[in-house]
């Protein structure tokens, strides 16, 4: 069955909400539309084998006619609500584990040459930007993917432009090649950088093939497409170059997955192959613990792009092909894209910039392959980046059971005849009103805005939020089902607890795991406001541990002379877990009389503003984490005439 979406269609629904340029409404007038809204066409072979939820996309267009568009389109491709982006390019729009909504503002098309940075926006679910991310340190922020973590961290990219002297790499090679690469940034939830990753930190260029850069003044190298954490909690890149599981312990590369530094081997394809696979716009892991690799298929002869499932053994590095998807009718989408696995087993898929608006922009197929729902954009103007079914926050389903006229001794089941919330309450003291109420309300979200009193610990993305009627003092051991929730190590796991919901700190509560009657119990006591709920819960692992390193100084060199008319920038990074710097200036070696004596430093750079001429300078860094305090890195600078 094939359903159009144009203009001249004259549907009506019920309620139309317009606020700052953005529609908010499950149904929407399509008469009202904007002039340059774009024509969607979707074809539907199976309406009862389609996932649940929307499409999310974006949409840039290289024409006047048709704006730059957010998008959350129903199935037969009338827009459940939607986004004029104006004077700006946007990329990777898709919900978060906390319910929000992100995407990547550019004021050009990704490109690594013009030296475009993108902005990560944040909105609610009124798409209003509530809050902005990019990267720290001075490194340009890229668009092609983004990640919140369910423990109020982010995720980002992008990359930092340095001189390398490629004529004795490569013939031809220009002697002062500008080179962009890779930068990795973990920020926690004050936006300061806990974790950062450098290309030539780690690298050598003579670790890399340079054949195609003979002349080349302005080079790109080891660019990501898609970043994430895996099951581990150690750092999965995918680039341009294949595929690499980064330490966020030291930094170093655990294993590298394709390409040219390909370490594994492969069982059910053909290695000079398979090697390819990996170089594509999109690899995460699956809940099966499978990877999922959309490849744009640059790397092919075939310039074919197909979707492809292995299981990967990382102790012996074997990678076994188990699934893939290779449309009918080749399509080669140059670059974007990504593919997503649904929770009814289907795959849907973004081809995103393909050569033909002939085909698809957007396709879902079911396990064995067969294609049951496809987006196309009408003008050959029009292209994608990313695209997702996912279901609108707002309409996720959530279990919420009430409890009346609670009493001191008694143990309560939430749960009733349709709905079981997984959580018992047994009340061990109380202060309440003759008639008073509990309920218990679980979300499959990851908490709002959360704050930890020291370093942040890992989140499972679920929530709790307990209110209450007519109760002031409540102590209670809180029970929850191993089983109902599903988690994968209840003897790892800490309840964590705050008052409101949605903001302050979350502080850990005395949990344990009873393994007999496979529940997680945690002690609550807590005095209650009139009309305050009683808290919102978590649950969360401790991270990986912190092991102290040294920082890398990167700028100025050891013993390079300066401007002594300008300001002097001094530049270092990280090696694993950061939680601050110490930084020191001296006039002398042994550093027995301090010019900088700065302690709680939060940025890897420093600016001193004024030095006398001729003159040596001597500095050094140290990091501090939960592990303590490094041994000092060291270098030196001279002042002179310009």
């Amino acid at each position: 069955m094939k359903k159009s979406f144009v203009k001249a269609i004259k549907l009506l629904f019920c309620l139309c909400f317009i606020c700052s340029g953005v529609i908010l409404a499950s149904d929407i007038d399509v008469n009202s539309l904007p002039d340059n809204f774009p024509r969607i066409t979707t074809n539907i072979y199976d309406s009862n084998a389609i996932g649940e939820g929307y499409i999310y996309l974006t949409l840039n267009s290289d024409v006047n006619s048709i704006g730059n568009y957010l998008l959350i389109l129903n199935n037969d491709g009338t827009p459940f609500s939607y986004k004029e982006i104006e004077d700006a390019y946007a990329y990777d729009f898709k919900v978060q584990p906390s319910g929000l909504f992100t995407y990547a503002q550019s004021p050009e098309p990704q490109s690594i040459s013009v030296g475009v940075d993108a902005l990560h926006q944040v909105m609610n679910t009124d798409l209003e930007v509530t809050d902005s991310f990019q990267m720290k340190t001075g490194s340009i922020t890229d668009s092609h993917d983004f990640k919140m973590l369910p423990n109020g961290h982010t995720l980002l990219f992008g990359y930092y432009t340095q001189k390398i002297d490629l004529s004795n790499l490569v013939e031809g090679g220009d002697p002062n090649a500008m080179v962009a690469s890779a930068v990795i940034q973990e920020l926690n939830s004050a936006k300061n950088v806990i974790f950062q990753w450098r290309t030539w930190d780690y690298y050598n260029p003579e670790d890399f093939d340079w054949s195609n850069c003979s002349g080349m003044p302005v080079v790109s190298k080891l660019l990501p497409n898609a970043i994430s954490l895996d099951k581990d909690s150690q750092i999965l890149i995918g680039t341009d170059e294949g595929v690499k599981k980064i330490s966020r312990q030291n930094g170093d590369v655990i294993w590298n997955l394709g390409g040219v530094e390909n370490e594994f081997s492969f069982v059910g394809v053909d290695a000079n192959e398979a090697v390819n696979h990996f170089i594509g716009n999109d690899f995460h892991r699956l809940t099966n613990g499978n990877y999922l690799i959309y490849c744009n298929g640059n790397a092919s002869e075939e310039k074919l792009s197909q979707v492809l499932e292995y299981k990967l053994d990382d102790v012996n590095n074997v990678a076994e092909l188990v699934w893939q998807y290779v449309p009918d009718v080749n399509i080669y989408g140059c670059y974007g894209g990504n593919a997503q696995r649904l929770p009814n087993g289907n795959t849907f898929i973004c081809w995103a910039q393909n050569d033909s608006n002939s085909y698809p922009v957007c396709s879902e197929v079911t396990p064995d392959g067969n294609t049951v729902f496809e987006v196309y954009f009408d003008s050959p103007d029009v292209k994608g980046y990313r695209a997702y079914r996912m279901p609108f926050p707002t309409e996720v389903p959530v279990r919420e059971v009430a409890q009346y006229e609670l009493m001191t001794g008694n143990t309560y089941d939430f749960t009733n005849s349709t709905t079981d919330t997984g959580v018992s309450i047994k009340v061990l003291d109380s202060t309440v009103e003759g008639y008073n109420e509990a309920s218990v309300r679980r979300e499959s979200f990851a908490p709002l805005y959360p704050e930890f009193g020291g370093t942040a610990p890992c989140v499972v993305p679920t929530k709790i939020i307990i209110s209450q009627y007519g109760i002031y003092y409540f102590n209670a051991q809180l029970m929850f089902d191993n089983s109902s929730f599903n988690f994968d190590d209840p003897n790892s796991l800490t309840v964590y607890y705050r008052q409101y919901k949605d903001r302050g700190f979350l502080m850990p509560l005395y949990t344990y795991n009873n393994y007999v009657i496979g529940k997680l119990k945690a002690t609550l006591d807590a005095n209650i406001g009139y009309g305050d709920d009683i808290g919102e819960f978590v649950f969360c692992y401790p991270d990986l541990e912190h092991i102290i390193y040294s920082p890398v100084l990167i700028e100025p060199e050891d013993m390079e002379q300066v401007n002594q008319e300008l300001p002097v920038e001094l530049f270092w990074a990280p090696k694993g877990f950061v939680n601050r710097y110490h930084l020191q200036i001296s006039l002398y070696p042994d550093f027995t009389d301090l010019l900088v004596d700065s302690k709680y430093l939060k940025e890897s750079q420093y600016t001193l503003e004024d030095t006398e001429p001729d003159t040596v300078y001597y500095w050094r860094v140290s990091t501090v984490n939960d592990a303590g305090q490094s041994e000092w890195s060291q270098s030196s600078f001279s002042t002179v005439s310009p």
